[in-house]
């Protein structure tokens, strides 16, 4: 959206509420999911919950992300400098 739009777009992973915003939209993950989040220097973090701001150039503070319920792992990494999302499975 930022780069298509060429304007700031704030992502919001918050692990306590366990929700994902972007925008004006907002997913409600379940109970039972574990989420992590590790950033980069730049992004504004508090432990449980981290913004990632997409600007219409695709840079952004950088991220990893790490989804787990059970045996089922994911990690989504946010490259800072184009903005690409990756999602590996596995820890």
């Amino acid at each position: 959206m930022a780069i298509l739009n060429n304007r700031p777009v704030t992502a919001i992973f918050d692990a306590r509420k366990k929700t994902i915003r972007a925008g004006q939209e907002t997913v409600e993950l379940p109970q039972d999911l574990d989420l992590a989040v590790t950033s980069g220097g730049t992004c504004r973090a508090d432990g449980t919950r981290v913004e990632i701001v997409f600007r219409g150039d695709g840079t952004n503070c950088g991220a990893l992300l790490r989804f787990a319920r059970g045996r089922q792992i994911y990690r989504m990494r946010v490259n800072w400098l184009t903005g690409y999302v990756e999602v590996l499975e596995g820890d």
